[in-house]
């Protein structure tokens, strides 16, 4: 499953981007007399195309360098390496996105190279990768960059000091996840689509959860994750605060969480909106689960896997990635949310 992080990045340090362009991808057939048919078989975004150009010269030492070269090599590196490489497809930032591209052509010499980079440009063509996710204008999905994103958790970003394990927010925000009083949670490799989890509550304990000491306000959460029961054999927190504030609890007996009567609120599974006295939750095998609190929901000392002070309402269950926001995203940032995080788990509808 690819991500953000597995493809390099071209620093753009020293170059402009002159040009952008837009390719719709639309098969078309004339007839005879004017007449014509067309078919779309790409998306209705498009792929852009992007041409750089640089002032900087072969020899020019004089400008700080890029990677301990000057920019000049650094580029031409870049592109031997795009070129000759085991991965063509690489990424930049245009308007503070990223987009996946190519090298146009995927051969040059040093002359024409550096007459491109100072004439006529070097041209891009952007590319889509199977199994990430895309906004809809092409760039690529990336949590981080959703205004009112609070959290990101991905079960591979954690460390296991002498027992002690910690899993790390993605924003580097210091809002981590560490165990509560309990000591049932590990972390197992390669569980769903090559992705580890968070497992809670497998051993002969019952006592695991994770907790942070924020209080945040919390307006949609979403969690790729599965429940390792039939039924709850308990009532189970999925997201509690550490006494009364509660937003999504198990209901013990049954595969739902809990209706807690709360306004404005909204559950979908795997994109599927459900009613709040049936929803249904996704028992042993992975799904995104997504709440939306249209108020907020307030919760000091936010914990997961148990149900606020309660003794012994624990819930066993795995996780691979959470986002938690602070803010009300829009339904189309939601949307794409939960369309990232199944591809995550290589979730089908």
């Amino acid at each position: 499953m690819p991500i953000l992080s597995d493809f390099e990045e071209l620093d753009l340090t020293g170059m402009d981007i002159d040009r952008v362009d837009w390719i719709g991808d639309k098969i078309v057939k004339r007839f005879p007399g004017g007449f014509r048919a067309s078919a779309i078989v790409g998306p209705l975004s498009g792929r852009h195309g992007f041409t750089l150009s640089s002032g900087c010269l072969p020899d020019d030492v004089t400008i700080s360098p890029i990677d301990s070269v000057s920019r000049f090599e650094y580029y031409y590196e870049f592109f031997k390496a795009r070129t000759l490489g085991a991965q063509e497809i690489f990424v930049i930032e245009w308007r503070s996105k990223k987009w996946h591209v190519a090298f146009t052509e995927p051969q040059t010499s040093y002359e024409r190279f550096t007459d491109d980079l100072f004439a006529g440009g070097v041209s891009l063509e952007g590319v889509r990768v199977k199994g990430v996710t895309y906004n809809a204008d092409g760039s690529i999905f990336d949590p981080s960059l959703i205004e009112g994103v609070w959290t990101w958790y991905q079960a591979d970003e954690y460390s296991d000091i002498d027992g002690s394990i910690i899993w790390y927010d993605v924003l580097a925000s210091g809002r981590n996840l560490s165990p509560g009083d309990g000591t049932n949670v590990t972390q197992i490799a390669a569980v769903v689509n090559g992705l580890g989890v968070f497992r809670l509550n497998s051993g002969a304990t019952n006592d695991g959860f994770l907790i942070t000491t924020q209080a945040p306000v919390i307006y949609h959460a979403f969690f790729l994750m599965k429940v390792n029961e039939a039924t709850f054999s308990n009532f189970g927190g999925l997201l509690t605060a550490d006494f009364t504030a509660a937003a999504m609890v198990a209901q013990s007996g049954t595969t739902k969480l809990n209706d807690l009567s709360l306004s404005g609120y909204t559950y979908r599974l795997n994109g599927v909106t459900y009613a709040a006295n049936d929803q249904q939750m996704p028992m042993n095998e992975f799904g995104v689960v997504h709440g939306h609190f249209n108020t907020g929901a307030g919760l000091p000392n936010l914990q997961i896997g148990k149900d606020r002070d309660f003794a012994g309402r624990f819930l066993e269950a795995e996780f691979a990635e959470i986002v938690l926001c602070d803010g009300n995203i829009s339904a189309a940032d939601a949307a794409t949310m939960n369309l990232y995080l199944m591809n995550r788990g290589d979730i089908t509808a």
